[in-house]
């Protein structure tokens, strides 16, 4: 993705409400923690850890390519 379309899709209302569903699963994995084992706690702090990331996506190609 080049930087004009990063901008594009940062500003766009699909893309809110992308991030927002990927907030939902954030808090669902969030609950989940508090009652998870010790086994699963890497795998639930994995799946948090992808779905921020993901929210953050046409900013880090913007500050990549600027």
């Amino acid at each position: 993705m080049d930087i004009e379309r990063a901008k594009e899709l940062k500003v766009s209302p699909l893309w809110a409400a992308v991030v927002g569903e990927l907030d939902k699963k954030v808090n669902y994995e969030l609950i989940k923690l508090r009652n998870c084992t010790p086994e699963e706690l890497v795998q639930i702090q994995a799946k948090i850890a992808c779905y921020e990331s993901l929210t953050r996506l046409p900013a880090d190609v913007i500050e990549r390519e600027e």
